[in-house]
C-alpha cells in the first residue's frame, strides 16, 4: 500500500520516499511549515507540504501524517481539506 499525501498546493507526495517530516517556523513571515526531506537521487530535497498560521495547526497536520504512515487510517490525506477531515 502506498502512502500518498496531497500537499496544500495540490501536489502528490509518496510518504514512503520521505526520510523525515517535521514542523518548522518560516523565518520570513512567522508562519509554520510542514516540511519533508524526500529521497531524490544522490541528494535529499526538502519539500514544503503545507503552511499554517500557528504551530498547533502544523502539529495537527504532522499527527495526521503519522497516523497515515502508521496505517491507522486508509483515507487519502489532503492538506487542502479542513483539519477536521484529516
Amino acid at each position: 500500500m502506498s502512502n500518498w499525501l496531497t500537499t496544500a498546493r495540490g501536489n502528490l507526495v509518496n510518504l514512503e520516499q520521505c526520510v523525515s517530516i517535521y514542523v518548522e517556523q518560516v523565518p520570513s513571515d512567522g508562519a509554520w511549515g510542514l516540511r519533508a526531506e524526500v529521497v531524490a537521487g544522490p541528494a535529499n530535497t526538502v519539500l514544503g507540504l503545507g503552511r499554517f498560521a500557528d504551530e498547533a495547526s502544523a502539529r495537527l497536520a504532522l499527527d495526521a501524517v503519522r497516523k497515515r504512515v502508521a496505517g491507522l487510517t486508509s483515507a487519502h490525506l489532503d492538506l487542502r481539506d479542513e483539519p477536521s477531515n484529516w
